[in-house]
């Protein structure tokens, strides 16, 4: 019993894995694209999904708890998933184990490269972004010395052709 429930488990958590890989990859049409309500909402669904990812990993922890005591293993720390497919006895349900934890580790490994690519996406447009103001209003000038005794502070401003404190 307690084997169905981890490899429910690792169903679910694949099934959710694809969900985020999905919104992943609309998030980076949304970067590329510049719509800004359009990643917010994939931000929220993506905060949901991480939710019940989360959910998904309780569920397998608790199952993978359950099998060491059917399997009379005494440990306070659960096994990781690679270990629980050793243990198991029957050949069918060992190899689909293990072919569902190679592939939460390949979808793992997908979402990790495209969550990279989105990072690298914001910091382009944030940089450019930066490039943009300082064409437009200059770059903003900095104190080499200031001194500490002056009656009126330093105040780092730029004279460009917008009001920055509207």
């Amino acid at each position: 019993m307690s084997y169905e429930k981890i490899a429910e488990s690792l169903r679910l958590t694949s099934e959710l894995y694809d969900q985020l890989i999905e919104l992943s990859v609309q998030k980076k049409e949304a970067i590329i694209r510049n719509r800004m309500d359009d990643i917010m909402q994939l931000l929220a669904r993506e905060s949901r999904l991480l939710k019940r990812m989360a959910e998904a990993e309780k569920l397998r922890t608790e199952a993978v708890r359950q099998f060491q005591q059917q399997e009379g293993y005494l440990s306070r720390e659960p096994m990781t998933l690679w270990v629980v497919s050793k243990l198991v006895s029957n050949p069918a349900q060992k190899t689909a184990l293990q072919d569902g934890i190679r592939r939460l580790a390949e979808q793992a490994e997908q979402l990790r490269r495209l969550n990279e690519t989105n990072q690298l996406l914001v910091q382009q447009a944030l940089d450019f972004v930066d490039l943009t103001l300082d064409l437009l209003v200059g770059p903003s000038e900095e104190a080499v010395y200031h001194d500490p005794t002056a009656q009126t502070p330093y105040t780092n401003q730029r004279a460009g052709l917008y009001d920055f404190k509207a």
